[in-house]
C-alpha cells in the first residue's frame, strides 16, 4: 500500500488490514518542503529516513495479531495509524 508524504502530511488518516495477511507499507515522499523525512513506529522499534523528494521506502508491519499500531513523522506531528483487524 503506497501512503504519500507531502507538506499536508501522511496521506492516509487511518490503514486497516487484515490479520494473519502480510501487509506491506511503501513510504514515498513527494517534496522536500515537509517534516515528513522519517517515518517512526515506536511499538515496532522501527525509524526509517526519508532523505529526498522521490525516495520511497517500504516497510513490513507484523499482522499476526489484532491491533493498533500508531506511526509518526520524526518530529511526533504527522500522526497515523495502522488497525489489524
Amino acid at each position: 500500500m503506497l501512503i504519500k508524504v507531502s507538506r499536508e502530511g501522511f496521506a492516509l488518516e487511518e490503514v486497516t488490514a487484515e490479520r494473519g495477511r502480510p501487509l506491506k507499507l511503501a513510504f514515498h515522499r513527494t517534496d522536500e518542503i515537509n517534516c515528513g523525512d522519517q517515518v517512526v513506529f515506536p511499538e515496532l522499534n522501527i525509524k526509517r529516513y526519508l532523505r529526498a523528494a522521490g525516495e520511497t521506502v517500504v516497510l513490513d508491519v507484523p499482522t499476526e495479531e489484532a491491533k493498533t499500531f500508531k506511526f509518526a513523522g520524526g518530529m511526533n506531528m504527522l500522526r497515523r495509524k495502522i488497525v489489524v483487524q
